[in-house]
């Protein structure tokens, strides 16, 4: 008798980057979206730093990881996996234990930034409205939803790369910093010593997080000499940054534009049938 169960193998589990990908593919995006208030609050805001320096201060490294990817996969809504999953997503490059993405989970809930839905063997993980007000959460490029300048987006290959898991803190939110300031303009231009008044970072953690970009190739620099009469010189050096690819302001826009031509097509697809 032949054996009815040759050719039958077991299966090894995904591996956790694995199974992100396969996530982040499943979304059919290509990048998630973050509204800009997060990072800095609007030009007529008594203060300009947001949720995203005090995360910084609080040292919740694992929770900000942690909001980013819920945003990545939020169009998969009833999502759902066991907690010992999501800790293993979060901790590809530094070990996040069951205890570290609970901890995450509750200080994003104290901020109001995500829901928890299902149950403690199986938990989903809906995002809220980035303003911390506790709102649900809506797409930004969403009829009644600010666009344009209102948010900026973040490409699934700061995932898909490991970026995002060999970035710390500083480098984390410099990152973002970054994408944010460059959502308009290719470059910018904001001395360290200003960073805490913008953005409620410290210059020494900005710098950390720059110097984070630098060591990825992620970031690029351009010192220029400017008049600057009351200096011996008559000139003094300000520093102008960007992004390199596939995260400069030209790749994100790009990618934006594949998305709406794919998401058109496939509209003209189904109202051809």
């Amino acid at each position: 008798m032949n054996d009815p169960f040759a050719g039958i193998e077991d299966e090894a589990p995904r591996a956790p980057a694995d199974l992100r990908a396969e996530l982040l593919r499943n979304a059919h995006r290509g990048y998630a979206t973050l509204r800009k208030v997060f990072v800095q609050q609007p030009n007529d805001a008594p203060s300009r730093p947001s949720i995203l320096g005090d995360m910084v201060t609080g040292r919740q490294e694992n929770a900000l990881r942690l909001l980013l990817l819920t945003l990545a996969l939020e169009a998969l809504r009833d999502l759902k996996l066991p907690p010992s999953r999501w800790a293993e997503m979060l901790g590809t490059v530094r070990p996040c234990s069951p205890h570290q993405f609970s901890r995450a989970v509750q200080q994003l809930e104290e901020r109001k930034l995500v829901q928890r839905t299902g149950t403690s063997r199986l938990l989903g993980l809906i995002p809220l409205l980035e303003d911390g007000s506790g709102a649900d959460y809506t797409r930004p490029t969403a009829v009644g939803a600010e666009v344009g300048r209102g948010f900026f987006i973040i490409p699934d290959d700061a995932w898909l790369t490991g970026l995002i898991d060999r970035l710390r803190l500083p480098g984390l939110a410099m990152f973002l910093v970054c994408l944010h300031d460059t959502h308009q303009h290719p470059s910018f231009q904001v001395p360290l010593d200003k960073m805490s008044f913008w953005y409620g970072i410290s210059e020494r953690t900005a710098e950390r997080g720059y110097n984070e970009l630098l060591a990825q190739n992620v970031l690029r620099t351009r010192v220029q000499m400017v008049t600057a009469p009351r200096t011996p010189s008559g000139l003094r050096p300000i520093t102008h940054r960007a992004l390199s690819d596939p995260y400069s302001k030209d790749a994100r826009e790009l990618l934006q534009a594949t998305a709406r031509a794919r998401v058109r097509a496939q509209n003209t697809a189904a109202t051809a049938v």
